[in-house]
C-alpha cells in the first residue's frame, strides 16, 4: 500500500540524499509520472480482464482508463454456466474506444485482455496501484531521470531553481551516473517484464 512519497524516498536512497539537497519534491514527482508512463513500452504494465455485453447495432465500446494495448477479445457464445469463449478477429482500437468489425446482432458478453499503465500519481496520499515488488523499479526509472537532470545543469551552464550542482561534481562523473544508473534500470527491467502467453497463429484464414 505504498504512497508517492514512499517512491520519492526510495528514489532519494537511490540518489544518496536524505532531503532536498538537489531535487525538489515537484521534480522529482514529475519523474516518477514520467516513469510510469513509460514502464508500458519496456513490457512492464497491469493486466485487466474487461467484460462487457454487446449493444445491438453499436459498433464502438469505451476502453478502461489508461488502456495500452489489448492483447485479445474474445466473445461468449455459450451460457454464464457453460461459456464458449469464442476469438473476434478484424476489431481495432481508436481515441480510446474498441471499435467491432461489425455491428453486433446479439447481447452476448464480450471480454478483452488488456494491458494498462499504472495510474498517475497527482498528490501525496494517494495509493498506488503499482505492486510493490515493482516500487524500486519506478524508484530506479526515476533516479535515472534525476541524473539527467543534473547532465542538463551542465548542457546549459546554469543552475535551474529545482537542481542544485552537486559539490564536485562534473560532466564525466554525472555520465558515469547515468551510465550505471541505467545499467540498473534495464537489469531491473529484466526481472520484472510481463510475458504473454504465446497466441496461436492463423496461418489459413
Amino acid at each position: 500500500m505504498a504512497k508517492r512519497e514512499d517512491i520519492r524516498t526510495l528514489t532519494r536512497d537511490m540518489l544518496y540524499e536524505a532531503s532536498e539537497d538537489l531535487f525538489t519534491d515537484d521534480r522529482l514527482n514529475r519523474a516518477i509520472t514520467d516513469t510510469m508512463w513509460e514502464l508500458p513500452k519496456h513490457g512492464v504494465y497491469l493486466e485487466q480482464l474487461w467484460k462487457r455485453p454487446l449493444v445491438i447495432n453499436q459498433l464502438d465500446y469505451t476502453l478502461p482508463a489508461g488502456t495500452e494495448e489489448i492483447e485479445e477479445l474474445q466473445l461468449n457464445v455459450g451460457s454464464d454456466t457453460r461459456p464458449d469463449w469464442q476469438e473476434i478477429k478484424g476489431w481495432d482500437t481508436y481515441a480510446g474506444a474498441l471499435w467491432l468489425p461489425t455491428l453486433p446482432a446479439s447481447t452476448y458478453t464480450m471480454r478483452a485482455k488488456i494491458r494498462k499503465r499504472f495510474t498517475e500519481l497527482t498528490a501525496d496520499g494517494v495509493v498506488t496501484d503499482v505492486p510493490d515488488n515493482q516500487l524500486r523499479l519506478v524508484a530506479s526509472g526515476t533516479a535515472l531521470k534525476g541524473y539527467e537532470m543534473l547532465m542538463g545543469f551542465f548542457v546549459h551552464n546554469k543552475n535551474w531553481d529545482s537542481v542544485k550542482k552537486p559539490e564536485g561534481a562534473d560532466m564525466t562523473k554525472v555520465a558515469n551516473w547515468i551510465r550505471q544508473s541505467d545499467t540498473r534500470f534495464q537489469k531491473m527491467i529484466s526481472l520484472h517484464r510481463t510475458y504473454p502467453k504465446p497466441r496461436d497463429i492463423d496461418l489459413v484464414s
